[in-house]
């Protein structure tokens, strides 16, 4: 059984991680995550990603997709803002 993998930070290096991860047999791609809506309408293009996958927000992300694994591929200010930390 794959572990499933959501990417957030979709810059280059979170592009790096997409690819890694999908290049994987071990790992399924679930959930791509990025606060900035021009780097998600960009992945589909860049990066054959279903736009179901891809999201602004990582909670509804995590709540419309079942994750065993989260990369978070940002800077330290943007990661502290991505992951949810309370209710």
């Amino acid at each position: 059984m794959a572990i499933r993998v959501a990417v957030v930070g979709l810059g280059q290096r979170g592009q790096q991680w997409v690819r890694e991860v999908r290049g994987a047999q071990a790992y399924e791609l679930v959930a791509c995550v990025d606060s900035d809506p021009a780097a998600v309408s960009r992945l589909p293009g860049d990066l054959p990603i279903g736009a179901a996958r891809c999201y602004t927000d990582l909670r509804e992300a995590l709540d419309r997709q079942r994750c065993d694994a989260l990369i978070v591929a940002s800077f330290a200010g943007g990661a502290r803002r991505a992951v949810p930390t309370g209710s």
